[in-house]
């Protein structure tokens, strides 16, 4: 897909159903993993395996599936692995997209610090938690401001670094992805 910018540039970009499929797969509950239920996920498993909405995204026709026992709603591990898979799909359509260079995440998955984590170690570059601003018309218009990089306002924000475990649980998930 290609999006079009301000200038009238072509803009490469893919897009998936993050917010719908963390929905189906919470079920309302929010709950914020701990760090066993994160170490459990990164080591142990369980791990979710693409699509949850399989009729758009990159994994179209793919049937989700977990691979070790299906955490129950409601707790920490589930919402660890569905933060996980959540990030592993945007890295999927980073990748997609030929994206360089730092992420911005604003929005809902700007607060959710399993899922910037995750992201950051499978594009492996630097991610940014734009949790001053909320909304894509407020997030243009802090991007319209920078020039040469990014503004005070912008360095202030949280940038999340990656991780080697959760690495290896990035590449462990795309391996079973490509192998299908």
């Amino acid at each position: 897909m290609v999006n079009v910018n301000a200038l009238g540039d072509p803009v490469p970009s893919a897009r998936f159903m993050g917010g719908r499929e963390h929905d189906i797969l919470m079920q309302g509950n929010s709950v914020e993993p701990d760090d066993t239920d994160i170490a459990t996920a990164l080591n142990e498993g369980p791990m979710l395996l693409p699509a949850i909405v399989s009729d758009t995204g990159p994994f179209q026709g793919m049937s989700a599936r977990w691979i070790g026992t299906e955490p129950a709603p409601g707790t920490g591990l589930r919402s660890a692995c569905v933060s996980f898979y959540l990030a592993l799909v945007t890295s999927h359509c980073l990748t997609l997209t030929g994206h360089q260079g730092s992420v911005f995440v604003e929005g809902p998955f700007a607060r959710n610090t399993s899922y910037l984590k995750m992201l950051a170690s499978a594009t492996g570059t630097a991610v940014h938690a734009m949790t001053s601003t909320t909304g894509t018309s407020e997030g243009a218009a802090l991007l319209a401001r920078m020039t040469d990089g990014p503004t005070e306002a912008l360095q202030e924000e949280p940038t999340i670094s990656a991780s080697k475990d959760h690495a290896a649980y990035a590449r462990r998930w795309s391996n079973r992805v490509d192998g299908h």
